[in-house]
């Protein structure tokens, strides 16, 4: 705007500004949750959402499906994107032995990497609790009108495909409400690396694919905040207990 002044002086105060890598690790470190944590919260919605009397129906079906969102975001915390995208019968693929498989392809991550693995039997459960109960339900909100909400795994309110930005939304708020901060699908992330460099410190190197990334150093950089927290307890128990919860889903 005034190109002939001396802003010198501006350059300066920039230059002694920091990268910001340590500010946002500080930042989110208040708002790190044991993945545990948000396991069982999930559970805990969906429990409510059969439980809970004088619900109106489709009240019950979102609770539920924003628990079980809430529930795989702990497990398999993908990208929101692909999160968002997924699609039945091509990310998510039934086995011939029951089980499911996630498979995203790699011109749909953001490192270009495949993404295919094997849900936990645990992950299965919840899934096929809300493809039986939950979407169908909210499927037919639609009335039909929406045919690219046919093979979509998340349905919103109104039958259409739930938007990334929703789903954060959601997330977001169920979060806020049951733990007093809010946790985004992107941080559910930093929750998983924390996890488990907490429970299996030695073991570290499992991060990476469990967030898809190509290489553990990307994860600490970005994702580890276990530096700041006691790195004492043990992954066993944690599985454990989350399947006990589970088993009362049945």
């Amino acid at each position: 705007m005034f190109p002939q002044g001396d802003w010198w002086w501006l350059r300066d105060i920039i230059n002694e500004l920091p990268d910001g890598l340590l500010e946002s690790r500080q930042r989110k470190l208040g708002r790190i949750q044991h993945s545990r944590d948000l396991e069982r919260l999930g559970i805990a919605m969906i429990k409510r959402s059969e439980n809970e009397k004088f619900m109106r129906p489709h009240l019950r079906h979102l609770l539920a499906r924003d628990g079980a969102m809430t529930v795989f975001l702990a497990v398999l915390p993908l990208r929101r994107k692909n999160f968002a995208a997924l699609r039945l019968g091509f990310h998510l693929r039934l086995q011939p032995d029951g089980s499911w498989r996630v498979f995203v392809p790699a011109e749909e991550t953001k490192n270009r990497r495949e993404i295919d693995r094997r849900l936990s039997d645990d992950l299965a459960l919840v899934l096929n609790r809300y493809l039986a109960i939950d979407r169908p339900a909210l499927l037919q909100r639609g009335n039909g009108q929406y045919r690219d909400a046919d093979d979509h795994l998340w349905i919103s309110d109104d039958g259409k495909p739930l938007t990334p930005h929703s789903i954060t939304l959601r997330i977001c708020e169920q979060t806020r409400q049951a733990f007093g901060k809010s946790i985004s699908p992107h941080l559910a992330r930093d929750c998983a690396a924390t996890t488990v460099a907490i429970e299996l410190p030695q073991q570290m190197w499992i991060a990476a694919p469990v967030l898809g990334d190509r290489s553990l150093s990307t994860v600490e950089d970005h994702y580890n905040q276990a530096g700041c927290i006691d790195a004492s307890r043990r992954v066993a128990q944690t599985f454990r207990l989350v399947r006990e919860n589970l088993k009362k889903l049945k």
